[in-house]
């Protein structure tokens, strides 16, 4: 809750599913975006957060649909470019369930990439795990993966990169693809 009577903020977090990891769990078909909230009116200024929109052309219709279907991905600031599909669906797909998943990952950091994970969630055990792990030490990445999926999951990328902007480490998230889950929700 907001500070009464002029207060200070506490910076204190309230208990509760507060990431999105969280909303992800309790069902909720959403993408990944960042925005840096420094209120100095300078967006895309290095050290804020950044939401990358894939878009086949550069329209303000293009982008809209994108964000829509959650074709985004957001960093904490620095212009690091993230590819991700499964059976070569983009990232913010909804796709039927099927037996085997093929991950394709691509990533191109400012700096040298010293992790990119793949998160999966199973809402059949309600746990979250890292399906692929690697650390490349390099500033481009590109593989495929063939995995086994038995039950109704999501999956979504993160990556770090070395150095740090403003402080903080820099890393990537991806928007989920979700494989058997929320079939039942518009596509469009």
């Amino acid at each position: 809750f907001p500070p009464e009577n002029n207060q200070k903020p506490t910076g204190i977090n309230e208990n509760g599913p507060c990431y999105a990891q969280d909303g992800w769990a309790a069902g909720h078909i959403m993408g990944t975006v960042s925005g840096s909230d420094d209120h100095q009116s300078q967006p895309g200024k290095a050290g804020g957060g950044l939401t990358a929109v894939l878009v086949d052309e550069l329209t303000r219709e293009a982008v809209f649909t994108a964000i829509r279907n959650r074709r985004t991905y957001a960093t904490t600031g620095d212009r690091i470019i993230l590819g991700f599909n499964i059976n070569g669906h983009q990232m913010g797909s909804v796709l039927p369930m099927v037996d085997q998943v093929k991950i394709s990952i691509t990533a191109i950091g400012t700096e040298t990439i010293k992790l990119l994970e793949v998160m999966k969630y199973d809402p059949t055990f309600g746990k979250w795990e890292v399906v692929l792990k690697m650390k490349p030490n390099r500033r481009e990445v590109g593989f495929e993966e063939v995995l086994p999926n038995v039950n109704p999951a999501l999956y979504y990328v993160r990556l770090e990169q070395e150095g740090l902007t403003n402080g903080r480490v820099v890393r990537a998230w991806s928007s989920p693809i979700w494989v058997g889950l929320g079939e039942d929700r518009d596509q469009s």
